[in-house]
């Protein structure tokens, strides 16, 4: 394909939306809800199990907020390998390439929302020079790789992930980087390369994938969709490609054994929120919104969120098929099958079980990386290519940095986003117990709580007092009546079951009301 040159004007255009999603992805980094998950991550880099934090400080004893730090912060107690021994016992389905390194960057850094996010962010910024070689890798042209960092440069999507303290930005890269050398080890072996350079090249591959397997497990799904492709554009031949991509991959899962051999012994302690049944009707309004979130979301309080979202959903499904069909049509079929299986493999595995067993696998947009980055690179050819109509070209670039723009500004100065979701609305939570002088604030192990309380106490003030409950196991919290001390001028019951309150009415001879709930928190007050 020929190159492109692109004009000056267009270079500084797509440096001042670079710098404007770098701008966004550090800005305000301790504003937004430091939620249930990321707190989970400061306990876990922290190196304190599930249960040693529920048997410090779920024992029905009074605390207070500033206490529960102890166990998302450093520690003499605890070191590097405590860190991986928490992952494997508690979460293995978080493998620990990305938490071992945000431990080590704690140790300099600190354990602050603000230190512990920016690790996230400054990963996230690999993300460009990667997307950069990946349109190179398939189009040969400097203006759609300028093009594709353009937009996900004011992605809400990239931009509200690049901000978590999870593992999503560096999968993001390692997603990247994995592409791109699978597709220069298949070039090098179709131009038969030295065997120096394709030991070189595919080496590479192997030790990006298997980097990848030790970031979010969800990187095998994606091997998978890549030797698929491999095996297409071969014709179903045995070749010396995919003889070279079934040595990687062997290298790769072999490199991953110790840690998938953990995940087999642990199987049981996987995410099993993800077989829960939606309605129909949710899960597809869900998936209608991972096509909006990767161009446009709005956090407000005035509806306009939803009427922007749904308003441009028109328009931004007709975008992606539009992009689709230019892309398919107008390039060669090893470039437009490799976009598509890397759009729609993940995808398929998470909505398949979704619909035939039921669940929500495919609902959680973090699980769809390899989606939204196929989608943007679909869409960053379709509006770089020189066609007979460049104007309208033109006008749609415009609307997406538009959409993209404004909803970054909205994201950054707001205190929450849709990607919180148990935690979604802690500041209302805050915010109503702040109202009294001297509250206790009463709550259980139980679910999301432990997890739940550990984020409150980012926000909660650190002097609030606190009466925590261990339920966990067959215990339910009607079976563990508190002490209820008398000094202080409200009580506050979050998510604790009806008949725990109807116990403790009877008991003290409290009557209690319903302040505030949604789909995940439920806030009592006694009266």
């Amino acid at each position: 394909m020929k190159e492109v040159k692109s004009p000056t004007k267009l270079h500084w255009f797509f440096i001042i939306v670079l710098i404007l999603g770098i701008f966004f992805r550090f800005y305000n980094l301790d504003g937004q809800v430091y939620w249930h998950d990321e707190a989970l991550t400061s306990s876990r880099i922290a190196g304190y199990t599930k249960n040693e934090i529920r048997s410090a400080v779920f024992t029905g004893e009074i605390i207070r907020v500033q206490d529960l730090q102890k166990y998302q912060s450093s520690s003499p107690e605890k070191n590097f390998w405590d860190t991986i021994k928490v992952l494997a016992t508690d979460a293995n389905e978080h493998p620990p390439l990305y938490y071992g390194l945000l431990r080590l960057w704690a140790n300099i850094f600190g354990f602050s929302i603000t230190a512990i996010r920016c690790f996230s962010v400054i990963i996230s910024l690999l993300i460009f020079p990667c997307l950069y070689w990946l349109c190179w890798e398939l189009f040969r042209s400097e203006l759609i790789g300028w093009m594709a960092i353009a937009i996900v440069s004011l992605s809400p999507y990239f931009v509200i992930y690049a901000r978590e303290a999870r593992e999503y930005s560096l999968w993001t890269v390692l997603t990247l980087l994995v592409s791109v050398l699978l597709l220069r080890a298949i070039r090098c072996t179709h131009n038969e390369a030295k065997p120096q350079e394709n030991l070189k090249n595919w080496g590479g591959y192997a030790i990006a994938l298997t980097l990848g397997f030790y970031t979010f497990p969800l990187s095998g799904i994606m091997a998978i969709g890549q030797g698929l492709y491999l095996i297409i554009i071969e014709k179903f031949r045995w070749t010396r490609s995919v003889l070279f991509y079934i040595t990687a991959l062997i290298f790769s899962l072999l490199a991953f054994s110790p840690w998938l051999t953990v995940m087999i012994i642990n199987s049981s302690k996987g995410t099993s929120w993800t077989a829960f049944p939606l309605p129909f009707s949710i899960w597809l309004k869900l998936w209608a919104m991972h096509f909006s979130h990767g161009f446009v979301f709005i956090v407000d309080e005035f509806g306009f969120n939803t009427l922007l979202n749904y308003s441009t959903l028109p328009f931004l499904l007709l975008l992606i098929f539009s992009a689709f069909y230019f892309l398919c049509r107008n390039t060669p079929r090893q470039i437009w099958l490799f976009i598509l299986i890397l759009t729609l493999t993940l995808p398929l595995f998470l909505v398949l079980p979704d619909l035939i067993l039921g669940g929500q696998r495919s609902t959680s947009s973090r699980y769809l990386v390899p989606m939204y980055l196929g989608i943007q690179i679909a869409i960053a050819y379709l509006l770089a290519t020189p066609t007979h109509k460049p104007r309208l070209q033109k006008s749609i670039t415009l609307l997406i940095i538009t959409l993209g723009l404004i909803s970054c500004l909205f994201y950054v100065n707001s205190e929450t986003s849709w990607n919180k979701v148990v935690s979604f609305n802690n500041p209302k939570i805050v915010q109503a117990i702040a109202q009294s002088n001297n509250p206790l604030l009463i709550t259980v192990s139980f679910g999301i709580n432990s997890g739940n309380i550990l984020a409150l106490s980012h926000a909660l003030d650190p002097n609030l007092n606190l009466l925590l409950i261990n339920n966990s196991g067959d215990r339910f919290d009607w079976e563990i009546i508190p002490d209820l001390p008398s000094e202080f001028s409200d009580l506050y019951f979050l998510n604790t079951s009806d008949r725990f309150l109807q116990t403790l009415e009877s008991e003290y001879n409290l009557e209690t009301k319903l302040i505030y709930h949604d789909n995940h928190l439920w806030l009592w007050k006694s009266t």
